[in-house]
């Protein structure tokens, strides 16, 4: 096993009934180059899988070719349900400062791991943020298309590379593949006391903005978030995700999520007068969805704007 001296980074996959997915991952990481006879664990953190996920990593074929390598590959079982819980689980048995972590969907680049060392050099740099493109099976429509984002697709954002100071308080930070500075993390988010913090995911609830808060956490101790459009990654998205149903659902939850963090950290009210102006536009839109056309793109377009005014009028959850 390296030792914590040439140990050049940790990157966590936290997985939850990912027997069917958790190979893109793998695979990616073991085609990674590494540069100067650099290595890296992988810590895969199994929060209460029911489908043989462990047992799916450990006779994993990249599994096998990483530790021939010199990686070091660790199973953890993490019993507190949620993404949140799995996220702070990986972070404490980490063996570098250097973190990243990778979904259980998520394709790196093969210069990931350089890129990401680089760009986490500096001592004030906490949090990057990759550029993440979507491998759809599926080609999405333009309703869904133009709210990718939902899907952790951000490759939107351009070539230039961004940087959020302190006065920044919700950088558009992107759990799928975000690398984090350990030491500064663990003085930032008081990651003792996990109830004080969003819950994120939690088996198939569509909450989310661990990610965010982790980012407004470091902003607000005074480190740099950047975004790095070479650190590029791709996002392997099925078609049930791009269903009308679970997009609406997603939508909802991402928002509420949002309005939540900008309560806790940011003073936004959801005042009687704003609920009234909000509940006005989802009545509107509810109207809308009665008109022709009564299929196709209009109506996911109207369906999803419906989403986000419903969001609005929910408010912080």
């Amino acid at each position: 096993m390296p030792s914590e001296a040439n140990m050049a980074a940790s990157f966590i996959i936290c997985a939850y009934n990912a027997a069917g997915r958790i190979g893109i991952p793998l695979a990616s990481l073991a085609r990674m180059r590494l540069a100067g006879g650099a290595v890296f664990e992988l810590l895969v953190v199994d929060n209460n899988s029911k489908d043989g996920t462990a047992e799916l990593v450990e006779r994993h074929s990249a599994t096998i070719e990483l530790r021939a390598k010199g990686c070091a590959v660790r199973v953890l079982r993490e019993e507190r349900q949620g993404l949140l819980y799995a996220r702070l689980r990986g972070l404490r048995e980490a063996r570098s400062n250097a973190c990243c972590f990778v979904d259980d969907d998520v394709e790196v680049a093969e210069d990931f791991m350089e890129v990401g060392l680089r760009e986490l050099a500096p001592e004030d740099v906490a949090l990057l943020i990759p550029r993440i493109s979507g491998a759809y099976e599926k080609a999405p429509d333009g309703p869904v298309k133009r709210r990718e984002t939902y899907l952790a697709v951000n490759e939107g954002m351009g070539e230039k590379r961004i940087e959020y100071g302190p006065k920044t308080l919700i950088a558009p930070t992107v759990g799928a593949g975000m690398w984090l500075r350990r030491d500064a993390f663990m003085a930032a988010v008081p990651w003792q006391e996990p109830e004080k913090l969003l819950p994120d995911r939690i088996g198939k609830r569509l909450t989310s903005g661990g990610d965010y808060e982790f980012g407004i956490l470091l902003g607000k101790a005074g480190y740099r978030r950047v975004y790095v459009p070479t650190l590029r990654a791709r996002h392997h998205i099925p078609p049930g995700r791009l269903e009308t149903r679970y997009f609406f659902r997603l939508m909802v939850g991402c928002l509420q999520s949002e309005f939540t963090l900008r309560a806790k950290y940011g003073g936004y009210e959801h005042t009687v007068g704003r609920r009234a102006k909000e509940l006005a536009k989802v009545m509107v839109t509810a109207v809308l969805l009665g008109l022709p056309p009564y299929g196709g793109e209009g109506r996911r377009e109207r369906l999803f704007l419906l989403a986000g005014r419903w969001a609005q009028f929910k408010g912080a959850y």
